[in-house]
C-alpha cells in the first residue's frame, strides 16, 4: 500500500498527516511551540525524595514538575539530594511529572543506541534472513562494554555506508555525554532530543511513502535536505502544493476522529468510549441484526469491525487498556481466527501493540503503548476545536 505524507501549515500550527493510498487519514501530529515534547532529552537532575510506598524517586531536572525515577536494582541506592544523569521518556501529562530512566538511548534514523545493553537487538517487524545477518555483521563491530544496539525497520533497505555513518554519529553523541557531565551543573541538559516536527519524519517507517506535500519553501527545503543526507531524494518526491490544509481536507478528517459513533460498511457500527483507566469499544450489529444469525456473518461484522477499531485506535493514538465487546460467536474456531486476525491487523501499528485474547466474557483484550498523549488531547493542546 502506497502512503503519502503532508505537512499543512495552519493557525500557526503545523499538521503532519500520513495518508493512504484513498487519502484517508492513518496517523496526524499537530505541533506548535506549546507542544513540544521533552522525550529523549537528557540531564543532569537531583534526588529530592525516595518514596517506597509507589516504589520511585521524585527528581528535580529544572522544571516545574519534578519527574518520577522508578526503583530498580540499578538506583536503589540513590539518596536525597544526589546528582544522577537522567533521560526523559514520557512527557509530564496531567498531575504527574515526567517520567525518567538513568538507561540512555539515543536514537537516529537506522539505530538506537542504548547503555542498558552490549547486546545488537532487531526491529521485531525484520525479517530473518540474509540482509539482517549481514547488518549485524557490521554493526557488530561498533558495540562494546558500554553500550548496544537496536536496529530499526528504516535499517533494511539502507545503503551500509549511510548507516555506518549514523552509527557513527550516535557514538560520537554519546561519548560527548559521557564527556561533558561531571563538570555541567545541577539541572543542565546535556543532550537536546527535541528535533521539532522534522523528527516525526526522521522516525516513521518510509519503506511504503512515495510522495510528500508541503505548503511552503522552508519545509521543502528541510524535508529535501534531510532525504538527500539518507539517501531517499530520488525515492520519495516532495511536492510544494498551496493550501494543503483544505485540498486534502484535514480539518474533516480531524473532526470525524472525534467521532463516538463509527458505522461500518455491513451495517454495524463500532462506539468508542474513553474512561478514567481504560478505552472502550462496543460492536454493535445495527442494521445488519437480520444477518447476524449465521456464524458467518457475525464473524464477517466481527472482522469488519476490528479492522475499524484498530484504524481509529492508531489515528486517535488511544494507548493503555483498550477492551473491544465483539458481537458473541459460540463457534471457538470463530474466535480464534478473529484473534488472529486481529494480531495480524495490529502488526501495521508502529506503536508496539500487545493482543492479549478473549475474557470468558469474550471481550478482547489489547494494550497499546503509550509514548505521547491522544491526537484529541495534542489537538486541544495547540487550541484546535472541531466544528461541531
Amino acid at each position: 500500500m502506497d502512503n503519502k505524507l503532508i505537512v499543512a501549515n495552519n493557525n500557526n500550527c503545523k499538521f503532519i498527516c500520513l495518508l493512504d493510498e484513498f487519502d484517508h487519514m492513518v496517523e496526524c501530529h499537530p505541533f506548535s511551540d506549546a507542544t513540544k515534547s521533552s522525550v529523549g532529552n537528557i540531564y543532569i537532575g537531583v534526588v529530592k525524595k525516595k518514596v517506597k510506598g509507589i516504589g520511585g524517586y521524585f527528581v528535580d531536572y529544572g522544571e516545574e514538575k519534578n519527574g518520577f525515577l522508578p526503583i530498580t536494582p540499578s538506583t536503589n541506592t540513590f539518596s536525597p539530594g544526589q546528582s544522577i544523569v537522567m533521560q526523559i521518556k514520557k512527557d509530564a501529562y496531567g498531575t504527574k511529572g515526567a517520567k525518567l530512566s538513568t538507561t540512555l538511548s539515543i536514537s537516529g534514523n537506522y539505530f538506537v543506541l542504548v547503555n542498558d545493553t552490549t547486546e545488537i537487538h532487531f526491529s521485531s517487524k525484520l525479517p530473518e534472513d540474509a540482509r539482517t545477518k549481514g547488518i549485524k555483521s557490521i554493526v557488530a563491530k561498533y558495540k562494546n562494554k558500554e553500550y548496544g544496539f537496536i536496529v530499526r525497520t528504516n535499517c533494511y533497505n539502507a545503503i551500509n555506508s549511510e548507516f555506518e555513518q549514523e552509527l557513527n554519529s550516535l557514538i560520537e553523541t554519546y561519548n560527548h555525554i559521557q564527556d561533558i557531565k561531571g563538570y555541567r551543573p545541577n539541572y543542565n541538559m546535556l543532550y537536546n532530543n527535541n528535533n521539532g516536527w522534522i523528527k516525526y519524519v526522521q522516525d516513521m517507517n518510509k519503506a511504503n511513502l512515495l510522495e510528500i506535500h508541503v505548503d511552503c519553501e522552508e519545509d521543502k527545503s528541510i524535508i529535501t535536505s534531510y532525504l538527500t543526507k539518507i539517501g531517499l531524494h530520488n525515492e520519495i518526491t516532495v511536492n510544494l502544493i498551496d493550501k494543503l490544509f483544505s485540498i486534502f481536507d484535514v480539518s474533516d478528517k480531524l473532526n470525524k476522529s472525534h467521532l463516538k459513533n463509527i458505522w461500518l460498511a455491513s451495517g454495524g457500527s463500532i462506539v468508542i468510549d474513553k474512561t478514567e483507566a481504560m478505552i472502550i469499544i462496543d460492536v454493535n450489529s445495527g442494521k445488519n441484526i437480520k444477518k447476524i444469525n449465521t456464524h458467518r456473518n457475525r464473524l464477517k461484522i466481527n472482522k469488519e469491525a476490528a479492522k475499524e477499531a484498530m484504524k481509529q485506535v492508531r489515528l486517535r493514538n488511544l494507548s493503555g487498556i483498550i477492551l473491544i465487546d465483539f458481537i458473541d460467536m459460540d463457534i471457538e474456531d470463530d474466535n480464534k481466527t478473529l484473534l488472529s486476525y486481529i494480531k495480524s491487523i495490529s502488526q501495521t501499528d508502529p506503536i508496539r501493540v500487545v493482543v492479549h485474547g478473549l475474557t470468558r466474557l469474550g471481550i478482547m483484550e489489547i494494550t497499546r503503548k503509550r509514548l505521547e498523549p491522544s491526537l484529541r488531547e495534542q489537538l486541544k493542546n495547540i487550541g484546535y476545536i472541531p466544528s461541531k
